[in-house]
């Protein structure tokens, strides 16, 4: 995939979301089956909770924070990388 295929984060602006690409390009996120009202209107503890409970969105291992490191993006905000393999995904 080329880097400018690639969403390096999302903003909201106004009313709606649009994906960013490392170009500064955008377009309106693809939002599929989100209901992203229900989200806004969930507190921090409830989405922790509904995330916890999603066995596909579990918490990174004490390993994977450690091998973590932050380089600074083109903004010079940091960027987190971290590297998952198979095994860590497939659970």
């Amino acid at each position: 995939m080329k880097s400018e295929e690639r969403v390096v984060r999302v903003e909201r602006r106004g009313d709606r979301y649009v994906e960013v690409f490392p170009n500064g390009r955008t377009r309106p996120l693809q939002t599929g089956k989100t209901d992203w009202s229900r989200l806004e209107a969930m507190t921090d503890e409830e989405i922790d909770a509904a995330a916890g409970a999603d066995p596909d969105a579990q918490p990174l291992t004490d390993a994977q924070h450690r091998s973590a490191h932050s380089k600074p993006n083109r903004n010079g905000s940091p960027t987190v990388i971290t590297a998952l393999n198979a095994a860590t995904v497939a659970g």
